[in-house]
């Protein structure tokens, strides 16, 4: 568990900044041990960034959090449709679902 040391930081603004990009890739270059991994917590004593006022860190936490609630929800979205096309997929190739009708339906339409 990370806690700031005193009230200057709000702690998920915090958890946003250990989650980006740009500190991930840090640590990752400094990871040492080969049977256990691990980095040091230098690297977030020494990292810098930052540090807008407290109401806007809670803001800026807030809006992350929610684009972060909206993107998931859309990614479970996507995997339910590709089930689904999965699963229309193989009704029609197994034949279960005929389609004969729909061409030519289409051919004289044209």
């Amino acid at each position: 568990m990370i806690k700031a040391k005193d009230n200057k930081i709000y702690q998920k603004f915090l958890y946003l900044i250990i989650q980006s990009k740009n500190f991930l890739k840090l640590a990752e270059s400094k990871v040492f041990g080969t049977k256990m991994p691990r980095t040091s917590w230098e690297i977030l004593k020494n990292y810098k960034f930052l540090l807008p006022p407290l109401p806007e860190q809670q803001c800026i936490a807030q809006i992350l959090t929610q684009i972060d609630k909206t993107i998931e929800k859309e990614q479970k979205y996507k995997e339910k449709l590709k089930r689904l096309k999965q699963s229309l997929m193989e009704d029609l190739l197994t034949g279960k679902i005929r389609v004969n009708h729909l061409i030519k339906e289409g051919v004289e339409d044209v």
